[in-house]
């Protein structure tokens, strides 16, 4: 063996017959390749061929090796010399062929047997090092069955090549049985002459000239072709693969071809053709790159040649759903017209030259192949043998996905190789159907949109339409929301209804109450269709309410007590509300507005006074029962209305889900501007059980609000996903655990991360489920739940409820296949009335159902995919609509309220995910006024938004980033400072031992560099979530006792440092540390003890 680097001159001296040439081009990219990732097996090319007759075995070596001596490549090697690489070719080397004899077993493990040795030795990586870099096996059956396995490296060999291996290996085998001298003609050059030529004639202004073509052809950003896949795309390519072969049928295949005949294109453009249409209606991409394998033999002496000439072209079109199949052939026609006119310029120097961003989870340029050849064993045959072609899985995969078609004899074969890193067999199976579907639609209707070729087959259509929306139960249709409690109060009056703090009210009690409250109302002029406003604080007269509005006929608006003024006064405007339901407490807190106003507390005598019966007021199924406003994208909030037939459906859909009993306390933890107060409330006494109202205005702590759970013996608890993830990491963090009295923990309003599942997993006992719910407030709350096993990874948002419809979409209200993203639409009968006082909005986005005529769906606008099993996956928004901490935010209601303050002269606002699970808003401006701060825009909103819509972060920007089209660039928005912001007030840092101690929380919390005495929490970015991060972190590393309400008091350094006490007395904080280590060596062994029970 060579050491690993030779001189020329040694190298020459000891191996005598050796000759060096340089690698040529295509050769270099692979060497390069095979030194950043040796043994990868990537490259081999492996053929395996079945052999039917009597063989003989020393006339098959004899032409192989004949073979060899004819072809260089087939003895090089390839070394390091003088500190560059180079073809070491060395005469000497000789072929073996060890052969296996497997006829010792049955037919079926002999197929077995068969495909493990192909993927075996096509998997074994070969020493570039050491010659020959091809490798023979010879497999027996049986005396009359043999399978011949050749697997050569890239480097030496192409398509191409196997298929002249396999013509000589014919001739010189026929010629060593009958005897007779094989005429094979003498072979002009070798390919290490074709590397000197190929560097000449492109040094000659060939590759200037083609240069130029490719650098306009594939200029601009390079889109990564997003295919939906089952796994996340891993950091690095392993090039594990797998194989799906399937045939086109016969006839299929004449049309095909009498198609490309009629429109003046070859088999292989009308096949590419297909294959971008089938990429496009996957991942919705316009811009579509393949790349194809082009022989590269563009010289007649070099044709007849084993070696690697093929050469890679990028076939780069632009497709769109309005474009037709006959339109997109041409324009692949003209795209591969143009390719072959600039083939000459190697693969590799076209990467070298454009210099994408390279990313070793996928390949540069492109991400998929295409290919089309004929037959390399038809026609041929060895003296007393039948030749055919094995399909060889090699367990291997160059590309994400791979289409490799074979024109033969009996019709067109194909062959999806593909990622197993990405891809599971079952989607790839599914494709080859959806792909032979499009491509008998293309062949019979060439004129028809591409966007409008169908993909799936009436089996999987029927199955995504029908079967996973096949979910029905009975629903008492005649009764309203309102009635479905009545029913119960009857049927257990002096059951428990509702809770707050120390005060109760059983069905019969609640019942009395609200009954009152409602023939006061309809005196007030309420009846149904009538809006009354609801804006109080949670108590009992919250859920007396929410009843009794209902039971007068009217329907209820509800109103968070925390909304700034103007919002307030905007929706009361908006909704046109009559009645407004509040307490005299938050009279000094109201906009002025026009409404009737009713005092729980002042107007308790004129209440009272009114009769406790059921009363009469005329509502029907179909009157409105609530308006919920959701951000609008317009920058003016849109009610959602929502009829007593969705809430009676929704009612009984989720107590069918969840499995609501009697013996159920559910707590209402939301705020009751947030459609779940609904599902909280009135399924929980539709079904008998007792709703539990969360005691604070304000959050507790995670273990305060742990042991409350566990006091009240809460059975059910259904928190916005932001505070389910926060509340379960910090209880894993501090080493507690669920009670098994929470059967029940529902997320819902954003995507659930993995690290929820897996802070559940650490704080469960085995008896708290954790479900994972969906639903926009114009379908009735939830509209799907994933109650199954959860993953590790993407958590799905499940099955529709009972009644309720979901499909998933293309841009024609097509159903998309399985596995493939499109847009969630919501049919069945929790589908609400439209958009108040909005119809053209309502028109938008409620749409005719096609599935069932006379029947609505409502358009989410989310992207989401099935899964195989039929779970849906959320994948995103489709606009500008985001939830933060639950709440659904239109991007463009924050701008639009953003440009409008003073000083403000651009404004755009995203949301951002610097760490997962730790979503938030991020403004971007550009100013007028330059003395502006980030305090002064936070509450120039703060005057007209929701604290859950102003951004944590504002970054002032010269310029914001544009298109090319002139559009805000927001890919190009950078990644906010984690500096201190602008806060109009002066940096003072920290003093005392405190401060300081409480500076460098805040400063971990929050995300920012340094924190000043002065600086407010909530200004420097800090919400409801990061305040509970902060005051464990209070405890666990200081030792100190605080409430949450008391962080919220005292939102600077300087201020909680001093309500703490720090008087410049620095040993408290040693104290409180020790303190803080005692109770972790406490718990630790509390812990500890506790899984000794357990075991």
């Amino acid at each position: 063996m060579f050491r690993l680097t030779d001189t020329q001159k040694e190298l020459l001296v000891k191996e005598e017959g050796v000759y060096l040439f340089p690698l040529s081009y295509a050769q270099q990219r692979l060497w390069f390749l095979d030194q950043f990732m040796p043994g990868n097996p990537a490259y081999n090319i492996s053929t395996a061929v079945r052999l039917h007759g009597t063989l003989h075995r020393d006339a098959l070596l004899q032409a192989l090796r004949e073979i060899a001596a004819r072809h260089e490549t087939l003895v090089t090697s390839f070394r390091e010399v003088d500190g560059a690489p180079m073809q070491v070719i060395d005469p000497s080397v000789t072929l073996d062929l060890p052969s296996i004899d497997l006829s010792v077993y049955g037919a079926d493990e002999q197929g077995a047997q068969v495909a493990a040795r192909i993927a075996e030795q096509a998997q074994e990586p070969f020493d570039l090092r050491s010659a020959p870099l091809l490798r023979l096996s010879l497999l027996k059956l049986s005396a009359a069955e043999h399978v011949l396995l050749l697997t050569m490296h890239h480097i030496i060999s192409d398509g191409w090549s196997m298929n002249v291996l396999i013509h000589e290996l014919s001739l010189l085998y026929n010629s060593a049985i009958s005897g007779e001298a094989a005429v094979l003609p003498e072979l002009a050059i070798q390919y290490a002459d074709f590397g000197d030529w190929q560097r000449e004639y492109l040094d000659s202004g060939v590759l200037t000239e083609q240069l130029g073509y490719w650098r306009e052809k594939l200029s601009g950003k390079l889109p990564v072709l997003q295919l939906p896949t089952d796994r996340k795309r891993p950091l690095v390519q392993s090039h594990r693969g797998a194989m799906e072969t399937f045939l086109v049928p016969a006839e299929l295949a004449d049309q095909l071809r009498a198609l490309s005949q009629r429109e003046g294109v070859s088999l292989f453009m009308t096949l590419l053709a297909a294959y971008k249409t089938l990429l496009f209606r996957y991942t919705g991409q316009t811009d579509q790159l393949v790349g194809t394998p082009i022989a590269g033999r563009t010289r007649e002496e070099i044709e007849p040649l084993i070696g690697f000439f093929v050469n890679t072209l990028v076939m780069r079109t632009e497709l769109s759903g309005s474009t037709s199949f006959r339109e997109l052939l041409q324009a692949v026609k003209d795209t591969a017209f143009e390719a072959y006119a600039h083939q000459d310029v190697p693969f590799e120097k076209l990467v070298e030259e454009l210099a994408p961003e390279r990313n070793l989870s996928h390949t540069p340029l492109f991400q998929v192949m295409f290919n089309l050849q004929n037959a390399s064993v038809e026609g041929l045959s060895l003296s007393g043998l039948t030749l055919e072609a094995i399909d060889a899985d090699t367990g291997t995969a160059s590309f994400d996905l791979t289409l490799g078609m074979t024109e033969g004899k009996a019709g067109i074969t194909g062959r999806f190789e593909y990622s197993t890193d990405l891809f599971d067999r079952a989607t790839i199976t599914r494709m080859v159907t959806h792909f032979l579907t499009l491509l008998e639609a293309a062949a019979g209707s060439p004129d028809t949109e591409l966007g409008a070729l169908p993909l799936l087959t009436a089996e999987e259509r029927t199955l995504v339409v029908e079967t996973y929306n096949s979910k029905r139960i009975e629903v008492p249709v005649e009764l309203c929301m309102h009635q479905l409690f009545e029913r119960q109060a009857e049927r257990t009056p002096d059951a428990v209804a509702v809770e707050y703090l120390d005060e109760k009210l059983t069905y019969a009690e609640l019942n009395a109450r609200a009954n009152r409250l409602a023939h006061y109302l309809q005196e007030q002029g309420i009846g149904p269709e009538k809006l009354v406003g609801l804006c109080i604080n949670r108590s009992l007269e919250l859920v007396v309410g929410l009843l009794g509005i209902q039971k007068a006929g009217g329907a209820f608006l509800p109103l968070d007590p925390e909304y700034p003024p103007e919002r307030l006064r905007y929706l009361l405007e908006d909704a046109g509300v009559k009645v407004l339901l509040t307490e005299s407490q938050l009279l000094p807190q109201l906009p002025e507005h026009s409404a009737h106003t009713v005092c729980f507390d002042t107007d308790a005598e004129q209440i009272n006074a009114y009769s406790a019966q059921n009363c009469k007021s005329g509502v029907r199924p179909d009157n409105l029962a609530y308006v919920i406003y959701t951000s609008g994208s317009t920058g003016a909030p849109k009610g959602a209305m929502l009829e007593h037939r969705n809430g009676v459906s929704h009612h009984f859909g989720v107590i069918d889900r969840y499995n609501v009993k009697a013996s159920d306390r559910v707590v209402q933890f939301t705020s009751i501007s947030f459609d779940v107060t609904v599902e909280e409330i009135f399924p929980t006494l539709a079904a008998g059980a007792t709703v539990v109202l969360r005691p604070n205005k304000k959050l507790m702590a995670s273990d305060e609000f742990l042991a409350w759970l566990t006091e009240q013996q809460i059975t059910k608890f259904n928190p916005p996903t932001a505070y389910m993830h926060a509340f379960l990491q910090d209880l894993a963090e501090q080493k507690l655990t669920l009670p098994p009295t929470l059967r029940l923990l529902i997320a819902g309003g954003e995507r659930a991360m993995p690290s929820m599942v897996r802070a559940w997993r650490e704080v469960s006992t085995g008896h708290n489920n954790l479900y994972n719910g969906y639903g926009p407030t114009e379908t009735t709350v939830t509209a799907t739940v994933y109650n199954e096993e959860l993953p590790d990874d993407d958590i799905p948002i499940g099955r529709p409820v009972a009644n309720t419809q979901s499909y998933v979409l293309d841009d024609r209200l097509q159903p998309v296949p399985i596995g493939v993203p499109g847009e969630l639409y919501i049919g069945g009968d929790n589908v609400g009335r439209g958009y108040l006082g909005r119809p053209e909005l309502t028109a938008e986005r409620y749409l005719p159902n096609p599935f069932r005529p006379g029947e609505r769906i409502y358009k989410t606008g989310d992207i989401v995919r099935f899964r195989a099993d039929g779970n849906l996956l959320f994948l995103g928004r489709s606009d500008g609509q985001v939830k933060i901490r639950g709440y659904r935010i239109e991007l463009g209601e924050v701008e639009n309220v953003l440009c409008e303050v003073p000083g403000v002269r651009e404004g755009v606002v995203i949301d951002r995910e610097d760490s997962p699970g730790q979503k938030y808003l991020a403004a971007y401006v550009t100013l007028s006024d330059a003395d502006l701060t980030a305090s002064d825009l936070r509450k120039g909103l703060a005057e007209r938004l929701p604290d859950y819509m102003i951004p944590s972060v504002f970054v002032v920007l010269d310029a914001l980033p544009m298109t090319p089209n002139g559009k805000v660039n927001r890919q190009a928005l950078p990644m906010p400072d984690s500096g201190r912001p602008e806060l109009g007030t002066a940096y003072i840092a920290p003093k005392t031992e405190l401060e300081v101690a409480l500076a460098d929380i805040w400063q971990e919390v929050l995300g920012v560099s340094r924190v000043g005495v002065h600086d407010n929490f909530f200004e420097l970015g800090g919400g409801s979530l990061l305040i509970l991060q902060v005051h464990r972190k209070l405890k666990e590393r200081l030792g100190l006792e605080t409430s949450v309400v008391q962080l919220f008091q005292y939102p600077t350094v300087g201020a909680l440092a001093k309500f703490l006490g720090d008087a410049g007395d620095e040993t408290s904080v040693r104290l409180g540390q020790d303190r803080a280590d005692r109770r972790k060596d406490l718990k630790s062994r509390r812990a500890a003890r506790t899984k000794n029970r357990r075991d």
